[in-house]
């Protein structure tokens, strides 16, 4: 199982400034990863595309923006959508990752039935257009949180979402840390039983059921196990890191990152 990071969190300075995109893929690249998870504004594909192939980098997938908190009016962020799936593709991704949670509570009544025909028609045309590029659609799971419902917390939501879309253009992206936060008694068990449509991962550990998004063995979760359940399931994608919170002084970044490179390969044997 290769891995991949998101490389551009590695933009964000302990002291709150930002770090070049083109140095945090070089430190990603120079710790050994050869993939990286990673999605730039369309206009900037280009220029990004050409900086990926200095450093010998590939991007196995890349997450598209999601709207659950910054509520755009839902006919733009449909636009949004499409152009991350043109700037995916422009970049070399070979996956588009989701959130299919979306619902427009101001514009009607929320139901099972409702919020999944939304996210239906609102991610239907970009499955087809990633298709078109040869690439694949995978939805996230995520967990209850704002008092709002989410729908795709619950492997059966998950499922249900994913099957209405052909299994040869769509799958799942397996987040480790969402899954302990949706249920944490039973997220193997709940992991295991969507393992087969895994197509992409956001590999992270977390403690006290919060979504902390930390290094492997920060916290709780068993990662080593969550790989042994993928690979049973005949996982063939890569093992990508989803990092959020960590702000990591210049001075230590590049040992950080050769240690979250050997941590990796450890798990991944």
């Amino acid at each position: 199982m290769k891995l991949s990071i998101n490389a551009e969190h590695f933009c964000d300075r302990a002291d709150g400034s930002k770090r070049p995109l083109e140095t945090a893929l070089k430190l990603c690249a120079d710790a050994g990863f050869s993939n990286v998870d990673l999605l730039v504004p369309e206009s900037e594909a280009e220029q990004t595309a050409e900086i990926l192939e200095t450093y010998a980098l590939k991007v196995n997938q890349s997450h598209c923006p999601f709207n659950r908190y910054t509520k755009k009016d839902y006919a733009l962020f449909a636009e949004d959508i499409l152009s991350a799936v043109r700037s995916a593709h422009r970049l070399g991704s070979k996956i588009l990752v989701v959130h299919g949670d979306e619902f427009d509570f101001s514009a009607e009544a929320y139901s099972e039935k409702a919020v999944l025909e939304f996210n239906y028609r609102l991610f239907s045309p970009a499955a087809e257009l990633l298709d078109r590029f040869g690439m694949k659609l995978a939805f996230e799971n995520v967990f209850p949180d704002m008092n709002v419902p989410r729908y795709c917390s619950t492997p059966e939501e998950l499922l249900t979402l994913v099957g209405k879309f052909p299994k040869e253009t769509v799958g799942i992206c397996l987040d480790t840390g969402h899954a302990k936060v949706a249920d944490d008694k039973h997220y193997l068990e709940n992991i295991r039983s969507y393992a087969d449509r895994v197509i992409a991962t956001h590999m992270h550990d977390n403690y006290y059921g919060k979504d902390l998004h930390l290094f492997p063995f920060l916290g709780e979760l068993d990662l080593a196990a969550c790989v042994k359940i993928l690979k049973e399931a005949g996982y063939a994608g890569e093992f990508t890191y989803e990092f959020v919170y960590d702000r990591i002084p210049d001075e230590f970044l590049p040992e950080v990152l050769h240690l979250l490179y050997r941590m990796g390969k450890f798990l991944t044997v």
